[in-house]
């Protein structure tokens, strides 16, 4: 029981009061709280490398569709043709192309006579076919013969057309009546043969030339003759210009 002081009664001075003061208590070091149970530690997650490298790979693939579609409008525009451009055609039917800048006319003047060379040889055999034909002899090798020249007839008109002449001066003088020659000479060729033919198959008398396919041929080998004519008065003055064999109708 605490005794209380009576008023009377003397207070000691000086006397030291207790000291009140707590001081602060150091609190131990506890080693850490062991994880709880089901709970697995947390760990710092690592960079997203694989959708680093997705999205690297989709942005170069971006860019080159962009590209290859620039690359294509540029592939698909037609190129500017400065006006005034020197254009030419080519031979025959196939007359769409055009003749490259620089070509030589000498060159394209020698492939023609060229082409006039290979029919002399045409030429020279349909003579002796038709004559096998008139005189009844080797029959089936002189239809043979003529079905062959009217093939090479063929092939030299489309010789033609694979050349380009706008350069070769007068083109337009002497190509038409060379294509006519060398189609009027195949028509006749073919009527020669298919003359020869029915003398081969029947009968045949030396010297005795008629009959409706002989009459056919007899018209085309006349229009061919006036076109060879024709051809050779036009290709006259090409021929001396470039130094070539002159050529007369005959001869075609």
């Amino acid at each position: 029981m605490t005794r209380q002081l009576r008023r009377d009664e003397p207070r000691i001075q000086g006397a030291a009061r207790p000291d009140l003061t707590v001081e602060p208590s150091v609190a131990p070091d506890l080693p850490p709280l062991p994880p709880r149970p089901g709970i697995p530690p947390r760990r710092s997650s690592p960079p997203p490398w694989g959708l680093i490298a997705l999205g690297a790979v989709v942005a170069v693939a971006a860019a080159g569709v962009v590209l290859l579609a620039v690359v294509d409008l540029r592939g698909t525009s037609s190129p500017a043709v400065p006006a005034g451009a020197p254009t030419s055609t080519a031979i025959g039917p196939a007359a769409a192309g055009a003749t490259p800048v620089g070509t030589d006319p000498s060159l394209v003047a020698a492939q023609v006579d060229g082409l006039i060379t290979r029919s002399l040889a045409s030429r020279s055999a349909v003579v002796g076919a038709v004559s096998d034909g008139t005189r009844c002899r080797n029959l089936p090798a002189a239809a043979e013969t003529l079905t062959a020249a009217a093939a090479e007839r063929d092939a030299l008109l489309a010789g033609l057309a694979d050349l380009r002449t706008a350069p070769v001066p007068g083109s337009a003088a002497w190509l038409p009546p060379l294509q006519t020659a060398w189609r009027q000479s195949a028509a006749a060729d073919r009527a020669y043969a298919a003359w020869v033919d029915g003398r081969a198959h029947g009968s045949c008398t030396p010297g005795a030339a008629a009959g409706p396919a002989y009459a056919t041929a007899l018209r085309a080998d006349q229009a061919a003759t006036a076109a060879k004519g024709a051809f050779a008065a036009a290709w006259g003055p090409v021929a001396a210009q470039y130094r070539l064999a002159p050529r007369s109708a005959a001869a075609l």
